[in-house]
């Protein structure tokens, strides 16, 4: 027991500063990062801990190289076309328009984006139509209900790295545990969504999100996780644009991130152009771990279009420099709380922390320890807002409680994914951040009352889903 103590310790540490306020989930995550390692290097040979750091590190640039170009391509597209998702005038009615922001578009631009860009593109069409303020918010998050497949799926890719497990494995787990999750988004839609119901809308709203779930398996089988989001949001959004045309109605347009989409497919799905540009440049960090091939990485593409975009533009060179600066220091935060819990999990690694929690679980509950896997991924996904810190944070050890409890780590890796995920939907900053966008700083605990059904539905799921299993 006293060897579990010390080394879970820097993750109490990290969970004790965030709940009593002591400071920053920023700081929390880096001071727990810097403590598990400090530990380490008195426990364990020091080559050990420094190969902890170096792969935590690593794997954290995965998602690190993304969340910064990522920023950097928002800010230049938005200030671009700073209307980009205001409806024009003469589209559809009014819950078709709604029902396209939150389940098409809003997934669409956070698959190829990230970061809750899908919930604010949400917002400027619902704000667009007149729906009432707090429960806009909650309809815009609900955009969020596919978070595993955000900013081109890092934190899937994160989760399978740390657990070495592969990607398309985890993304088709992940996919299918996803059904159940966004048809409960999808009733809450049909509550929240004002005007009449009607029979005809709702069988075709659930037979679009039945669509749009049936592509998401489909292209995370073929192993196009990283792009699954996009494949599947983009395909029956763009279905959904020539349907309204056919009808004389103007669809949204998702303009430069459409653009970028396309391009992204392109080079992952056509034969040869992602293995050329793998040869071109390769940069290897130890046999264990993947590859960065920068030009077959996404973020070197965001850069491009991004300031592509914004010189085609017009955008004046001094304002693309200033906005690229403030999107970086924006980046500093979901950077710093990525890189933070990632070493922390691997710092608490190597000090043998997950075998040791595993054990005391599996002696306290026996079989029935999987069922708090579902808890922990909440509580993660929830305390830091992103689903690739808490992965960072948790994945290594759902991954051993699955294998020990019920004998599958593969689904508690899902467990900790899609739960994760959807929790991040109801963080502090997820909600400061829609809140924000429509003037409703104050208004926080408002919204998150009203995702309260959304998130308990979530631990129902999985609950069910791991006793099935």
């Amino acid at each position: 027991m006293t060897n579990l103590l010390i080394s879970i310790s820097p993750l109490l540490l990290a969970l004790a500063l965030i709940v009593f306020r002591r400071t920053s989930i920023t700081n929390a995550g880096l001071i727990g990062a810097t403590t598990s390692l400090i530990l380490a290097c008195v426990n364990i040979e020091v080559t050990e801990v420094f190969f902890a750091l170096t792969r935590g590190l690593w794997i954290a640039w995965l998602a690190v190289s993304i969340i910064m170009s990522g920023l950097i391509f928002q800010r230049l597209a938005l200030i671009a076309t700073p209307n980009a998702f205001i409806p024009p005038e003469g589209s559809s009615d009014e819950r078709k328009q709604a029902f396209t922001a939150i389940f098409l578009l809003g997934v669409f631009v956070e698959s190829a984006s990230g970061f809750g860009l899908g919930a604010v593109a949400a917002v400027s069409v619902l704000q667009a139509r007149g729906i009432a303020s707090a429960r806009l918010a909650a309809l815009a998050l609900l955009s969020l209900a596919l978070v595993p497949w955000g900013a081109l799926a890092i934190g899937t890719i994160i989760a399978a790295e740390l657990t070495g497990t592969p990607r398309s494995i985890i993304g088709v787990e992940s996919a299918i545990l996803s059904v159940p999750i966004l048809g409960a988004a999808l009733l809450l839609f049909w509550i929240w969504v004002p005007g009449p119901l009607s029979l005809k809308a709702m069988f075709r709203e659930a037979g679009t999100v039945a669509a749009l779930l049936a592509l998401l398996w489909a292209a995370n089988f073929a192993g196009f996780v990283d792009i699954a989001g996009i494949l599947a949001a983009g395909a029956v959004f763009a279905f959904s644009a020539v349907h309204d045309r056919l009808r004389g109605q103007i669809p949204i347009n998702a303009g430069i991130f459409g653009v970028f989409a396309l391009f992204i497919v392109a080079i992952r799905v056509i034969p040869g152009i992602t293995e050329t540009l793998h040869g071109l440049w390769l940069i290897e960090h130890d046999k264990g771990l993947p590859a960065f091939a920068p030009l077959a990485h996404p973020s070197i593409w965001l850069l491009v279009f991004g300031f592509g975009f914004a010189c085609f533009k017009g955008v004046p060179i001094q304002k693309i420099i200033h906005t690229s600066k403030s999107a970086l220091t924006a980046a500093y935060v979901p950077v710093a709380v990525t890189i933070g819990f990632v070493v922390l999990g691997q710092g608490m690694s190597a000090l043998g922390a997950q075998e040791a929690a595993v054990s005391v679980l599996i002696n306290i509950s026996g079989s029935g320890s999987a069922y708090f896997a579902p808890i922990f991924a909440a509580i993660a996904g929830w305390l830091t807002g992103s689903n690739a810190a808490a992965h960072g944070m948790l994945a290594e050890f759902q991954a051993t409680l699955g294998a020990a409890s019920a004998g599958n780590s593969v689904h508690a890796i899902a467990i900790q994914n899609v739960v994760a995920s959807a929790y991040t939907m109801l963080s502090p900053m997820r909600i400061a951040l829609v809140a924000s966008a429509l003037s409703l700083v104050g208004k926080e605990t408002e919204i998150l009352r009203l995702l309260r059904p959304f998130g308990a539905a979530v631990l129902a799921i999985a609950w069910i889903a791991t006793a099935l299993t």
